[in-house]
């Protein structure tokens, strides 16, 4: 019993981890979350009152968009991408931000997200060719508060916004607007290293401490309390255990294969032209606790790009 509960533990992670990497490598032109499947039957009240209400004020300890306003406001995004509708879209897309930015959170950073993927369709885009602007200003916004939601969901928000690198030549608010992108991919790379462990392989780690528990004897009908009892903790305990696991392996995942590639290209990009610097992406790396090897790692594509090597 211990071996097959091992085994299969062992396979939802390898499976869950499979999955995010299929998603980073083939990662879709226009982000769409999982949650946007909303039926498309009329729309709840809440959606109804929200197209002619005002921006309203965050209460105080508010920490994330309630679920229920969540879903309404999915559907009413989903809606107005239907409807071709541009001019109200940045309306709700400006309610978001004025009501919810204070505090951030998942929900928040998925409607953003939700938004952006809505500038993407045809309907919405064809004739405003401001719609790369104003996804740059809602992701911007969002990502000051990317503390308050998954690393995943800042990686997506992050590969949104422009990069401006391959222009000719920069005017004093794109060089801005390259420095604080290039603080908010550092902004990440920190996270990353706060919260993966990198002292050992998780999988080595898992094969040497991680074990479940032994299943009482149940011939008594599972009657022992005491019995019952212990082995209940220690399930909850081992599956702690594998969830650490589990998530150890998306932050691995999310590093190697798209965060830090990205990330270096993208600093890169940046430092190896004017009027950027070496010696001020020395400078700035300095400033965040990120991995020495990935700081080396920055400077040799530097380097390498600068002397057109790449």
């Amino acid at each position: 019993m211990q071996n097959n509960i091992f085994r299969f533990g062992i396979a939802s992670v390898l499976i869950a981890g499979g999955l995010l990497a299929v998603c980073s490598v083939a990662l879709p032109r226009f982000f769409v979350s999982s949650e946007a499947a909303i039926d498309n039957g009329d729309l709840n009240p809440l959606v109804s009152h929200m197209r002619n209400a005002s921006p309203r004020k965050v209460d105080i300890g508010a920490t994330d968009i309630p679920e229920a306003e969540y879903k309404a406001r999915l559907a009413l995004i989903k809606q107005l991408v239907d409807e071709g509708n541009f001019e109200e879209l940045v309306e709700e897309a400006d309610e978001i931000q004025a009501v919810w930015a204070i505090n951030g959170g998942e929900r928040y950073a998925k409607l953003i997200l939700e938004v952006m993927n809505a500038f993407g369709y045809s309907r919405i885009s064809d004739g405003h060719p401001e719609v790369r602007g104003l996804g740059d200003k809602y992701a911007t916004v969002a990502l000051e508060r990317a503390d308050s939601f998954s690393l995943e969901s800042e990686q997506y928000l992050l590969m949104r916004l422009r990069s401006f690198t391959d222009l000719p030549s920069l005017n004093d608010a794109e060089v801005l607007k390259l420095r604080n992108s290039s603080k908010l991919w550092l902004h990440l790379f920190t996270r990353l290293e706060n919260e993966r462990d990198s002292s050992a392989d998780p999988y080595l780690t898992l094969q040497k401490q991680l074990s479940a528990p032994e299943n009482p004897d149940w011939s008594d009908g599972g009657s022992n309390p005491v019995a019952k009892a212990k082995y209940e903790v220690e399930m909850a305990e081992y599956n702690v255990k594998l969830k650490w696991l589990g998530d150890q392996y998306k932050l691995r995942n999310l590093a190697a294969d798209l965060a830090e590639p990205r990330g270096t290209k993208f600093l890169a990009s940046v430092y190896s032209r004017p009027p950027f610097s070496r010696e001020e992406l020395s400078t700035l790396l300095s400033e965040y606790p990120i991995a020495e090897s990935l700081r080396r790692s920055i400077l040799k594509a530097t380097d390498d790009l600068a002397r057109g090597e790449q």
